[in-house]
């Protein structure tokens, strides 16, 4: 019979199907690993009520696994795409974070190159490297300020003491 080639045999899995078999004659599910030669498979077998045979079924592992499979792949492509979207959003407003008070050095910078001494950068709360950059764009401009005011004012005092020099020798 079955029973006793399945017990006598050297594949491990056929004689597990004996043993299951043997302790639930009516039926079951019994899982084959497979070999090199045979791929893994599921048997199902049931009594036929008033008859002395078994019904056998079996399908392949990969055959029940199909569906599975594919519906992982299709959940990890969309969490793939929804992860790409919110590193493209993170990145944008990380840039944009960063760029906008640079872009505003920029401006000043711009301005102070066209003779705008009052043009300065508005300082964050933070201090990070953006921070020391503003503060020391605004203390240049300061410095710069004094020093050409105190330029004017001495060619200023100047002027005043030839042009009084000039007033003093003419009289």
């Amino acid at each position: 019979t079955l029973i006793s080639y399945a017990e006598e045999s050297d594949w491990d899995e056929v004689k597990q199907f004996a043993y299951d078999f043997k302790k639930n004659p009516d039926g079951g599910i019994v899982h084959f690993e497979g070999n090199d030669k045979n791929p893994p498979i599921w048997m199902a077998y049931a009594r036929v009520p008033s008859t002395n045979w078994i019904a056998l079924g079996s399908v392949s592992e990969s055959e029940i696994l199909q569906p599975v499979y594919h519906a992982v792949l299709v959940k990890a492509f969309i969490l793939a795409i929804c992860q790409l979207i919110l590193f493209i959003l993170v990145y944008a407003l990380l840039s944009a974070q960063l760029t906008r008070p640079l872009a505003s050095l920029a401006v000043a910078a711009n301005k102070l190159s066209e003779g705008d001494l009052d043009s300065k950068v508005k300082v964050s709360n933070k201090e990070d490297e953006i921070y020391n950059l503003a503060e020391t764009f605004n203390t240049m401009v300061d410095r710069l300020k004094h020093t050409l005011n105190a330029q004017v004012k001495e060619a200023t005092a100047r002027e005043m003491a030839e042009e009084a020099n000039q007033a003093k020798s003419d009289f």
